[in-house]
This record gives structure tokens, C-alpha cells and sequence, in this order.
């Protein structure tokens, strides 16, 4: 469409042409028509496999501590019973072997099959007892959250979002070509715009159309990199539940008319057209409709309710009537006494 317009194919061209420095060197472009800001389109996050559940309740660091834990136990249990049968000239009993096999049970909660006299040995079980009591209440609870709540992959919501995704994930950044959007990334000296362009493969990375970035994103891991407002129309079209609108926006780019160069008519578009965007004689009309409905609502009464067929009103009649009270009395907090004096008299 820029090259029909360079080449004089046609006199202007009108949709959603985003206004950059390579174009403006080529083209003239109105004042903005409109703005919006730039979102990342992906696809909707995916439930994550429940197969290693039973794993997820402790971290690696935990599964460590565990599993040293039991690798000790039973060589300290062994240490301590046969120091203690030497001290009091007694054979022991058990082996190393009989000592980690039951406390493993334990942590289990297979129970322990080794009683003992001693006190040294039952100061270590008890200890131990209240271990595996703990670590099994832990476990148990964490992995009933776990498996009650479905768990999903984590969306993309911003730039930073983006940049974990690429470098974790094997996302890829989709651009349209010759785009703003292009221009900002690229021309980034330092942070984030930068750390995604460097990490942007153009050979995989560029699309032609709004449309097809959208339906590129369904094919693989891509963050599509789009103005907000053409990507939720687009979605939405082929169904929201398959994307991932992401909840942060950043950079506004502008929409402006193209035009050849030397156009004469360029001035036309720029008078019609508000320095924020948009056609004033629209703008105009739209204040003025909402001026006059503030003054009417302004002025508009409320509608007063009538009291014909209110319950109280014969009542009412019936006291000012009797008492002679005026109107202002049956309004303020002594009418509740006098309608029980009225009905008392009437009895």
C-alpha cells in the first residue's frame, strides 16, 4: 500500500498506517488520526501436566535435605546403640541396616518395628517421630493445594514477561514488517528494547498483516507484538479463549493518512483533522449533544410521587383533622406519636 502511494497508483491510502522516519522520508502524512497503545498477543496458557505432582509439594532442596536425613539416621541410631551396649556390657541387638530400614518406615508411615530401653535410643526416636510428623502434614497439605487447584502456564503480560519467555521458553518476538513498532526496538541503544531485538531472529520474526501475526501465534511460541485495539478485534473474531491479550501496554503509535508527496490536498486532510486526532465537525457534535444532556439533566425535576393510595394517607387526614396539627408537625419525628394518639381516641 506505501508503494502504491510512492508510485502514484492512488492519491492516499487510510489503514491503520503507522507514521515512521523511513516513511515520512518518502511519503507525507497527515497530522494523527488516531493513537493507541502497543500490546503482545500470544496464546492462551496451557494446563501443566500433573505427571511429576507427587514431586512438587518441595523444591530440590528440600528432597535433598530429606533424603540425607534418612541416610543418616540409621548410622547415627547404630553409633549410639552400640556405645550404649558397650558402656553397659550388653550385646546389641540391632544393625545399621534394621536402624535406616524402620526409620524409613517412619517417614513413611509404616510405623517402627525397634523398641528399646534405652533412653539415649528413645530421645533420638522421638525426635525423629516428631520429623516425619512434621514433614508428612506438610506434604499432604501442599499436595492436596496442588492437586485441587489447576495449575497453568505463565502468561505474558508485559515486555519483561517477553523477554523471560524468550529466553526460558523459546518464545520468539513477532513483528509486522516496516513498522513502528520495528523502529522502536531497533533503534534501542540499552534495556529491554534492545535485550529483545538482539534476541529477535528476522528470518522467523516478521509478518505482513495483522492478521497473519494473530494467526502465526497458534502455531508455536511467539509473542506477537501489535497496536492493542487491531489485535482485540482480530481475537475476538477467531475466539478469545485461544489467545492472551497481555494486561500491560507501553509506547502509543500514531495512524495518519498517506499521501505522494506534494499532494495538494494534504492541507485539507490536516484542517479536518484535530491536532489529538480525529474529525472536528464529529468532535463538535458529540460536545454539543453531551453539553445539552448535562443541562437537561441538570434542570429535570425529579417526578414528585403522588400519596393518594398511600396507606398512611386517610390516617394522615383523619390526624390533621382531629388535632388540627399543620402540615410541617406530620413531617418531623412526632408523628409516629401523635397517629398512636389518634388511633387511641379512635378506640
Amino acid at each position: 500500500m506505501i508503494g502504491m502511494v510512492s508510485r502514484r497508483e492512488v492519491e492516499f491510502a487510510i489503514d491503520e498506517i503507522t507514521v515512521t522516519g523511513a516513511r515520512e522520508a518518502v511519503l507525507d502524512f497527515t497530522k494523527p488520526y488516531f493513537m493507541e497503545s502497543i500490546t503482545i498477543v500470544s496464546r492462551a496458557p496451557a494446563e501443566k501436566s500433573r505427571a511429576m505432582a507427587v514431586f512438587s509439594p518441595f523444591t530440590p532442596g528440600v528432597w535433598a535435605a530429606l533424603v540425607v536425613s534418612v541416610a543418616i539416621i540409621g548410622p547415627l541410631l547404630a553409633i549410639v546403640n552400640h556405645f550404649t551396649s558397650f558402656c553397659l556390657g550388653e550385646k546389641h541387638r540391632f544393625s545399621t541396616r534394621d536402624f535406616a530400614f524402620n526409620m524409613f518406615r517412619n517417614l513413611v508411615v509404616q510405623g517402627n518395628l525397634i523398641s528399646s530401653a534405652r533412653w539415649p535410643l528413645r530421645c533420638i526416636f522421638f525426635s525423629w517421630y516428631l520429623f516425619c510428623f512434621y514433614v508428612c502434614a506438610l506434604y499432604s497439605g501442599t499436595l492436596t493445594a496442588v492437586l485441587a487447584i489447576p495449575a497453568f502456564e505463565k502468561p505474558i503480560d508485559s515486555l519483561a514477561d517477553l523477554l523471560r519467555a524468550v529466553k526460558e521458553d523459546g518464545f520468539s518476538p513477532l513483528f509486522i514488517h516496516d513498522t513502528s513498532n520495528v523502529h522502536i526496538l531497533k533503534e534501542a541503544t540499552s534495556g529491554i528494547y534492545k535485550e529483545i531485538w538482539d534476541r529477535f531472529e528476522p528470518d522467523s520474526g516478521y509478518v505482513f498483516s495483522a492478521n497473519e501475526g494473530v494467526d502465526k501465534v497458534l502455531t508455536g511460541k511467539f509473542g506477537f507484538i501489535n497496536a492493542w485495539l487491531a489485535s482485540e478485534i482480530r481475537i475476538s473474531a477467531r475466539g478469545k479463549e485461544k489467545y492472551h491479550l497481555a494486561r500491560q501496554t507501553y509506547y502509543p503509535q500514531r495512524y495518519g493518512v498517506a499521501l505522494h508527496s506534494g499532494a495538494p490536498y494534504l492541507t485539507v486532510f490536516n484542517k479536518k483533522l484535530n491536532p489529538a486526532g480525529g474529525i472536528r465537525p464529529h468532535r463538535q457534535v458529540e460536545a454539543r449533544r453531551d453539553r445539552k444532556g448535562v443541562r437537561e439533566r441538570r434542570w429535570r425535576r425529579p417526578p414528585r410521587r403522588s400519596r393518594r393510595h398511600h396507606p398512611d394517607a386517610s390516617a394522615g387526614r383523619l390526624l390533621r383533622a382531629r388535632s388540627g396539627a399543620p402540615r410541617g408537625i406530620l413531617r418531623s419525628g412526632l408523628r409516629g406519636r401523635l397517629l398512636q394518639r389518634a388511633r387511641q381516641e379512635g378506640a
